[in-house]
């Protein structure tokens, strides 16, 4: 055993190795673009491997912007704003042609990052004219332009996260924070995540303004993790047709209704409160049939109406183990016909028009949210010691995590949190922030192992790595500190990096341990840009928690910056 590991130990150093003296072919060029270069002419002419750093200042073009880099997983492309540096402002004068500041025609293996992007009334980013797949827009802020991202073109392999989109519906437009895909089917976005997102605020003149709205057939989406606020619109709304969708871990509150979803999606963990109606799913006329759609675990509390379910001719649907609190309203207003409903904790009336008797096994009473929740008029929802959530939910439909990520034990709880036996919620509290901390301005301080301000492969990378090998002093830092790095000791590392390990930050498969072979790894393979099976081929531990490539990835953005 200790000689396979110890192969395996000089494969991922050899590899290592490999990799950085390759790296020079994995960045075609790099171009640095200052107040005064045009932002049109730069994006317009990169090429597979090219970075452009866009430094601080504003570029502002009157020109149609469009970008159709062609990138390779090896080589892909990235404009990104400058280290150490405030955002660069791209947006167009009051004066041109109202257009979309961004347009993305085309593009393969494509990120974006770090930019503030407003507008004279277009879109803030628009895909058209020509498929694109594999792009990644991240920590952007875009505001004051009229939908922030659309995607009204077939795509496939978006990463859409930590962005905050704001005041949109520019010159009395639509106003969607994210619109994803053509609302009659024609065109759609798959295989993609829509995750760790704040969204909120319209301008006055927006005629509809979801939060993120998902059309007919884009499907196999993963909506996660995201925070929306004040929207005229639904916060989330899904149509569904195909593969299903996840809505999960999300907030929505302020908002006409909290999450809207038709067929085919999973919408679990996640809480709505204070909006006109939590959640809506009903017949739409451009969605031929209801059906394999779950809400569960869901929280629900202080809306209008709570819930408003239309199941009459729908085919398996789901409505369990939700806890929905519309005290002196009505908390269900459904008429589910056959459909499963099961273990739902209520608070208000319950207006139940289907063959199926509202007894105890479909609605249970709750007492009040002052009872049953911390504090639920200051948004702390997590259950009190006696909650009647507590162990009541039906096991056949519990997700395997709750709203925190925490994995539910058996029997599990009612509603979007797993208590166990914890008196105060150990997550995040909700707030009008990023839910998962992100800042849109790049990568967190921590994992800059060498403090030089940005997060690389062979300094930052190589530094894990080696330090989960049990390198240290010398050994650990020599040839793996960058010229400009602030950490230059290996006291000083070492220290960093224990405090990282202990933390589990360097869990990045959920295993609970924090290794080379696997964790290291995938961080290194990360940071040369790997992605999909690619990354987690040969890397994940047998009894990890995390196994997908979408949720390796989720982790990776979450610590390190692309």
């Amino acid at each position: 055993m200790k000689t396979i590991k110890l192969l395996n130990t000089q494969l991922l150093l050899g590899f290592t190795l490999l990799l950085s003296t390759s790296v020079s072919t994995l960045i075609a060029a790099t171009i640095n673009l200052r107040p005064g270069d045009s932002f049109e002419d730069a994006v317009e002419s990169l090429q597979a491997g090219d970075l452009l750093i866009v430094h601080a200042g504003t570029y502002t073009d009157e020109g149609r912007i469009s970008i159709a880099a062609q990138g390779t997983a090896a080589q892909p492309v990235v404009i990104r704003s400058a280290n150490g540096e405030t955002r660069p402002l791209i947006t167009r004068t009051a004066s041109a042609p109202i257009q979309n500041t961004i347009n993305i025609e085309g593009s393969s293996y494509l990120t974006i990052q770090g930019l503030e992007i407003s507008g004279n009334g277009g879109d803030g980013v628009k895909f058209g004219e020509q498929p694109s797949d594999h792009v990644i827009l991240q920590n952007l802020r875009i505001h004051d332009i009229d939908t922030g991202i659309n995607t009204k073109v077939n795509t496939n392999n978006l990463t859409i996260r930590n962005n905050e989109i704001y005041n949109t519906g520019a010159n009395d437009g639509t106003g969607e924070g994210l619109y994803i895909g053509c609302h009659d089917g024609s065109c759609s976005t798959r295989d993609s995540i829509i995750n760790d997102n704040l969204i909120h605020d319209t301008l006055p003149g927006t005629t509809q303004g979801d939060g993120i709205e998902v059309k007919l057939n884009s499907q196999n989406i993963i909506i996660r993790d995201n925070v929306i606020y004040n929207r005229p619109f639904p916060g989330i709304f899904v149509y569904g047709g195909g593969d299903v969708n996840i809505v999960e871990g999300n907030v929505v509150w302020n908002s006409l209704e909290g999450i809207a979803a038709i067929s085919d999606a999973r919408v679990r963990n996640n809480i709505l409160f204070d909006n006109e109606t939590g959640i809506v799913s009903f017949h739409h006329e451009i969605v031929p049939v209801i059906e394999n759609t779950r809400f569960v675990n869901n929280t629900l509390y202080n809306n209008a109406l709570g819930v408003s379910l239309r199941w009459q001719d729908g085919s398996n649907m789901v409505f369990a183990n939700n806890a929905v609190y519309s005290p002196g309203n009505v908390a269900i207003d459904s008429n589910t016909a056959s459909q499963i409903v099961s273990s739902n904790l209520t608070v208000g009336d319950v207006v139940d028009t289907s063959n199926n008797p509202a007894d105890n096994s479909r609605f249970i009473a709750g007492r009040s949210a002052m009872l049953d929740f911390k504090i639920a008029s200051n948004q702390d929802f997590w259950p009190t010691a006696q909650s009647p959530t507590i162990g009541a939910a039906d096991s056949n439909f519990t997700p395997a995590n709750d709203f925190n990520a925490t994995s539910r034990q058996s029997p599990s709880d009612i509603g979007a949190y797993h208590r166990n036996n914890q008196a105060t919620n150990p997550g995040w509290a909700i707030e009008a922030t990023f839910k998962n901390g992100g800042s849109g301005s790049g990568t967190p301080a921590s994992v800059d192992i060498d403090g030089d301000g940005n997060t690389d492969a062979l300094t930052d990378g190589l530094l894990i790595v080696r330090y989960l090998f049990g390198l240290t002093g010398d050994a650990l830092i020599s040839g793996a500190v960058a010229n400009n790095a602030t950490r230059t000791s290996a006291a000083n590392i070492e220290a960093l990096l224990l405090t990282l390990k202990n933390s589990n930050t360097l869990d990045i498969d959920g295993d609970g341990n924090s290794d080379a072979l696997t964790d290291g790894l995938l961080i290194i393979r990360y940071l040369f840009g790997l992605r999909g099976d690619a990354l987690i081929s040969g890397a994940v531990a047998n009894n990890a928690t995390r196994t997908s490539a979408a949720d390796i990835e989720i982790r990776l953005q979450a610590i390190l910056a692309s």
